[in-house]
Formats: C-alpha cells, structure tokens, sequence
C-alpha cells in the first residue's frame, strides 16, 4: 500500500494514540520469541549440540558464555543498520515488517539444525532481524505522540517495557520446559521451534495496525543533512558519552542468561516446592519488572521526587549503585560452591535434607531436623561436617527402612534405620580432576553442638557420647553430574581415632564425588570430619603443598549446592537497576535526539549493549586457558566484574553532572533545556 495513505504526524488528541495496542502487543510477542531462545542457548551449547553424525559436540562453559555474549553483541550491532535504512531509505514501519521476516527465518534455522552451523546461522540472521528492527520498534512508539499528549510518553514506554517482560516472563518458563520435557531428539526442535512461531505472529499483529499508525517518512538527504549537522553531532556526542558508561551495566546485566545461568545449575532449584530448571530461574527477571514497574512509577520516584530533584541520569546513577550488589551476591554464592560452607545431602527417601539456607549462620535451631554444619571457620576448602538426626515421620522411617542395609536388617537401633546418609563434594575450580584418593579425618568437636541439642552442659558430654556420632561404614563414588549415575570406586570403615584414615582406588577422572555414610557409632546424631580429595597431576599449582610426588591434595569443594534463594536476591537486586537504567535510557534517547535522528539515536544507545557484550565475550575469551581452566576461576571472575562496575558508577557520577542537552519533542522544531542532569 502506498506510504503516502498513512498518517505522518501525530493527532491533535490528548489521549493515547489508537496503534499503540498493535505495537504493544507486536513487542509482547517478538521478546516471548527473544528471550525464550535465548534462555535455553548456554544449556543448549553446553549439553544439546550435536555434528554432523549425531554426536555429542557441545562447548565448555567458556566457550559458551564467550558465544551467547557475542550473539547479543551482534544483536544490538545491527541495529545501527536498521536505523539508516529507516531514517534514510524506508521508513520504520517498511522496515520492521521486511526485518521480521528475516528474524523468521532465523528461528527456521534453528528449530531444523541442532549443529553448529545451524546454530551459527540461525543466530546470525535473528541478530540481524531483531537488531535491525531495535531502534524501529521504540522509536515507532514515540512517533505516535505529539505536544497534546506527549505527557503520556513516560507511562506508555514504562507499558511497553511491561510488555517486553510479559512475553519474556512466558517464554522463559515454556522454552526450557519443552527443551528438558523432550530431551536431546525433539527437545532443540521444538524449544527453538515455538518462539519462531511467536516471531511469525508478532509480525502480523503489526501488520494489522498499519492503518492506525503515524507513519513519518524516511527523511532520506535532509536526514543526512540533520544527521551531520552541528545540532545532530552534538546530540550524538553527548549521548555517545553516557553510553560509554551504560555499556558496563549490560556487560554484567546480560550474564543473567550465561554465567548465572551455568551457575545455578550448581545450586539447589528447589524453591515453592518446585525444582526449577536453570534456565528457568531467569523468568524472576520479568516477573519482578512486572511487579517493580508500577512500584517505581508511582511509589518510589514520586517520593524520592519529594526529597531531591530524581532527574533521568540520576536514576541512571543510582541503578549502576544497585548493579554493585547485584553483582556482589553471585560472587558470594560462587565462593560456596567451589568450597565454602553448604555440604547437599539427600535422606534415603531421595528428598532433600532441611539445609542449613544461611551463607555463614549456626546450624538449624530444631534438633529433630537434618543439619548441614561448618564448625571450623577457615578451613572451607576440604573441610566439612554433615550430621543428622532420625526423621520421626513414619513414612521416612519406612522408606529408611526399604533400604535394607546391614544395619537396618540388624535392627541395631531406631537411630541407625535413617541411613544412608549421601553427601555431595565438587572439586576445586570447577573441573574434573583424576582423582584416585580421599582421606577423612573423624576427629571433632561436637562437644558444645551436643550440649545444646540434649541441654547438658559441655562437661557432662563425654568423649563417647562424641565418638558415637562418627561416620563408621562409608563408601565413595564418582560422577560427572551433580545428579549422578554415580559408580562405586570402594568403601571402608573409619576407626574411632582422630587422623587421616584413606581409601585409595584406581585413578579415575570425575568432577564431583559422593560421600555415601552407611553406618555410624550408634548415636543419634553421624558426622562427618575433614575431607581431603586426592587427585593425580603432572606438578603442583604455583605455592601449593605437594602432599606426595605428583598428587595435588585436598582438591575438594565441600558444600558445592547453596540454596538457589540467593541467586533470587541478586534477580531482585539487578531487576531494580534495570528499571532505573534501561527504562530510563529508552526515554531519554528519544526525547534528546532531534526529530529526524530518533531511530539512529536509539541504535546507537543500543550499541552500549553491544559493547558490553562483546567486551564480557572478549573477557571470557581472554581468561581460557589452554588446559581448559580459567584464569578467573570461581568467584574471582565475579569480583573481577563487581569491581568494573563500581568504578564505573563513581566515574559516572563526574560525567553526568557534564551533561547538557535538548529535549525534542515530534511536531516541534525547538528543543528545550535538557531536563534531568545529576548534580
């Protein structure tokens, strides 16, 4: 249909425009197809991706992370190019619809080919139809306002960030659903299917709303023209210099589909009694901004408002403050998984124990509950106790039971019918290891921990009471998963004597190894002393003690499993900055370009978040080690991050108190003083 049917300037009303249901709607749909498709991609390049034959041919978590940041990298590039189209050759509206379909066909590819040229391909041509309609798509919703009305704009962007984070919230929880549902043969086709199917509606709705939008025109030599003028330079300019910093809040906000992602599936999921998928944790980002937008919008700005001016950059300012925590927290978690205080174990009716949920807490206060304990402080790594008490519900103490051990068929005592008890340790440094050695030390101090469970003083504890909550009968085995299968590599029996007593088995390599308590002492409580995990190399790492020629010792990471609940609070933390920061951003783009620089303007904040990937993406690339170790293991990759962050908000604060712009309304040729600068 000719371009010159449609509306070019907004309607002289003072209410909302008649196509912003269309656009809205459009968005709800093309982020489901977004998001959904890129909450399964670290879990599918690490577990899904197979060759030409059908094998296994999947990437290590470097690998992974360095190609999911490349692929928003590259997402967010191309906008840039959508921009030109629209602002010089085609319009917004011509070019959105022709880009779509190029985003079809992306998702075409990646539903049919699960192997890396598939994956390759496919991810190249969405990057290039969701990235080239990106500035279109925003800057299309405010083309639909004039001066009448254009005090709807803030409320209308803050819906139609709503509905971005309602078709990323569903499709967040369906995509990895259907991945694990169907397994490694229909599971690809389908997960990646289901959002190109979203992608194809979403560009129909958008299609029906044609007749209802303002349509302006590409602006062709005169967008040129405005594009290199001193006023167009100069709004680049200044905005170029704010994107600079906003770059290194998505370098970290955009590791909530990589790195927190790769991290949870070392955590306990179980949260609202349902086991969650890893790539389902990131579905709280949407929720939360569902919950958080009107929160913000009309609690939390109209009463900082009523205590100092809370203008644009300001709340940019205070969102990359918030990032810092948000940040800090998975830094903390990941000091527990590669060897802090949290030991999983499982009671014999396969479900999980009552754990001990606090990063540095005491020990749970009901003496009839399991108990997960630390009670030497500075000794995390390969230091570790898990101690227990008979459940007393009938149904655990069947199923304790059914086990039919040595013990239970003896009938040596209500208090031995719990076992086994299973214990769960990762190695160090997230790899595998050729393990061929693990050594306990009984010896403990359960004196005081004693005392209070049976309300004696600690004299009146006496050695055997101590002694019979040994571990007795245990039998180590290994596995490459969390989860098992698990192979049994041996089984001895600790004597009550405070040293190192070991069980040496042929050198196999494994990531994760089991601690199976068959039996204790005969008390009513078992644990579990210092651990020391074996494991064969070539030569010691620099300043490690050599336990013996050619062995690393104490390779083990006790307590690999903290409680997904944590990650949850950094969700809440980087959700809050995200509103402060993006939302922001969206508006403040818009408003600061001049009127026919609105779709170049928006591409280039979008840059801000390609640079951030790609130098997360570089970064990953950077610290892989030949050997496949990392160069920031564990939670130093955190910190090295939290740390770029903070001295990013400081700097920040300096530059934005700089700031001077103009504020560029549709239908009007004068700006006015910029708005909202900090300071």
């Amino acid at each position: 249909m000719p371009q010159s049917k449609y509306r070019h300037t907004p309607a002289p009303i003072s209410g909302m425009p008649s196509g912003i249901p269309y656009i809205v709607g459009n968005e709800a749909a093309e982020r489901f197809s977004f998001y959904g498709m890129k909450a399964i991609l670290a879990i599918f390049m690490t577990k899904y991706l197979v060759d030409a034959a059908g094998q296994s041919d999947v990437m290590t978590e470097e690998e992974a992370r360095t190609w999911v940041h490349l692929f928003v990298a590259s997402a967010y590039f191309f906008p840039i190019l959508g921009a030109l189209v629209s602002d010089w050759l085609l319009g917004k509206y011509r070019t959105i619809i022709s880009l779509s379909l190029v985003y079809c066909a992306g998702h075409a590819v990646l539903a049919l080919n699960n192997q890396r040229i598939g994956l390759a391909i496919g991810l190249t041509l969405i990057a290039i139809g969701s990235g080239g309609i990106k500035p279109c798509v925003s800057a299309h919703v405010g083309d639909q306002f004039g001066r009448q009305n254009q005090h709807l704009l803030s409320r209308v962007f803050s819906w139609f960030y709503f509905a971005i984070n309602l078709g990323a919230f569903a499709s967040t929880l369906l995509t990895p659903w259907l991945l694990n549902h169907f397994g490694p043969g229909l599971g690809p086709h389908i997960a990646f299917g289901v959002p190109g199917a979203l992608m194809l509606l979403a560009t129909w709705v958008f299609w029906l709303g044609r007749q209802r939008f303002v349509h302006v025109p590409a602006g062709g030599a005169e967008f040129v023209r405005e594009s290199f003028s001193g006023q167009g330079l100069r709004a680049l300019l200044n905005l170029g210099m704010i994107y600079v910093f906003v770059a290194m809040f998505w370098a970290l906000f955009d590791q909530t589909a990589s790195a927190w992602v790769l991290q949870a599936e070392s955590m306990d999921r179980t949260f609202l009694g349902v086991r969650w998928l890893s790539s389902q944790i990131q579905a709280v980002n949407p929720i939360l901004i569902l919950v958080l937008i009107p929160l913000f919008s009309y609690v939390i700005y109209p009463a900082a408002g009523r205590v100092f001016p809370l203008t644009p950059l300001r709340k940019v300012a205070i969102g990359f403050f918030v990032t810092v925590p948000a940040f800090a927290v998975p830094a903390l978690i990941e000091s527990n998984i590669t060897g802090g205080r949290f030991v999983q174990f499982r009671s014999p009716d396969d479900s999980p124990g009552t754990a001990d949920t606090g990063l540095n807490s005491p020990p749970h206060a009901d003496p009839e509950a399991w108990h997960v304990m630390n009670l030497i402080d500075g000794q995390a790594d390969g230091t570790g106790w898990v101690s227990g008490r008979r459940p007393e519900s009938p149904a655990a103490e069947s199923s304790a039971l059914a086990d039919g051990s040595a013990e239970g068929r003896a009938g040596k005592g209500a208090t031995e019918q719990f076992f086994p008890i299973e214990m769960v340790v990762r190695l160090r440094e997230r790899r595998a290891w050729e393990v061929d050695m693990v050594q306990i030390n009984p010896r403990t101090d359960l004196q005081t921990f004693l005392a209070e469970r049976t309300q004696r003083t600690s004299n009146q504890v006496t050695a055997e009471d101590v002694r019979r909550c040994w571990a007795r009968d245990v039998e180590v085995l290994v596995g490459a998963s969390p989860v098992g299968p698990w192979e049994s590599v041996g089984r001895f029996e600790l004597a009550r004597r405070p040293e190192f007593q070991s069980l040496s088995f042929s050198p196999v390599t494994t990531e994760y190894v089991m601690l199976r308590i068959h039996s204790n002492w005969g008390g009513d409580y078992v644990s579990l002393g210092e651990i020391e995990t074996l494991a064969t190399a070539a030569a010691p790492p620099a300043g490690a003690d050599q336990h013996a020629a050619g062995v690393w010792p104490n390779v083990a990471a006790l307590g690999y499993r903290p409680s997904i609940v944590w990650q949850l609070l950094a969700y809440g933390l980087i959700t809050a900055a995200e509103i402060m920061v993006s939302i922001t951003c969206l508006e403040f783009s818009y408003t600061q370009a001049p009127r026919r620089m609105k779709s170049i303007v928006m591409s280039v904040y979008l840059l801000s978040i390609s640079a951030g990937n790609l130098f997360t993406s570089l970064v990953n690339r950077v610290i892989q080690n030949p050997d496949g170790t990392s160069k920031l293991p564990g939670p130093s990759y955190y910190w090295f991050f939290t740390g770029a962050m903070l001295v990013t908000a400081v700097v920040f604060i300096l530059v934005a108190r700089a700031y001077r712009g103009r504020t560029y309304i549709q239908g009007e040729d004068a700006g006015e003083p910029e708005w909202g600068a900090v300071g």
